[in-house]
């Protein structure tokens, strides 16, 4: 299952991932950040118990995107590097 979610956080359609933990699941969240970010990504990890509640989780995370939004629009695309036959 980490393997699943690494590989979708390196898309490069992606140019940051944020990761919202409930705090009870089965996924190691600071591997799959930390196989992400190996790809190059910016990678922000927030916690549902850690910050106290659905709303202020939520709260957060809309700054923490703003913040990614902001980064992402100054990017120029990448011609995708696709093999030759």
């Amino acid at each position: 299952m980490n393997e699943v979610l690494v590989g979708l956080g390196r898309n490069p359609n992606l140019a940051s991932v944020l990761l919202v933990s409930l705090g009870c699941e089965s996924t190691a969240i600071a591997e799959v950040a930390e196989g992400i970010r190996a790809g190059g990504k910016r990678v922000e990890v927030i916690g549902l118990q850690e910050v106290g509640g659905a709303a202020r989780t939520r709260a957060e995370g809309v700054l923490i995107v703003q913040d990614m939004v902001a980064e992402a629009s100054k990017l120029k695309p990448q011609p995708a590097a696709c093999p030759t036959s």
